[in-house]
């Protein structure tokens, strides 16, 4: 998987798979503010909720990543 980073101005929308619309709504010192439009059987999330819903997920797995294996 790879990275694309864009610039985008105030109401300027990405576009992802013509489904997926991300708009910076405002901006405030380092903090950005989007709205995202996607439909409903695509989860968004933040990454930090992300990361816990996957945890949880692997911790009722009991999954052991590779490089913790042995």
């Amino acid at each position: 998987m790879g990275y694309l980073t864009l610039s985008r101005g105030l109401n300027q929308v990405i576009v992802i798979n013509d489904s997926i619309f991300i708009k910076p709504t405002s901006f405030n010192g380092n903090s950005v503010r989007i709205s995202i439009d996607a439909p409903d059987d695509i989860t968004v999330d933040r990454l930090e909720i992300h990361q816990k819903k996957n945890k949880e997920q692997i911790d009722k797995k009991n999954y052991k990543p590779l490089s913790k294996r042995s």
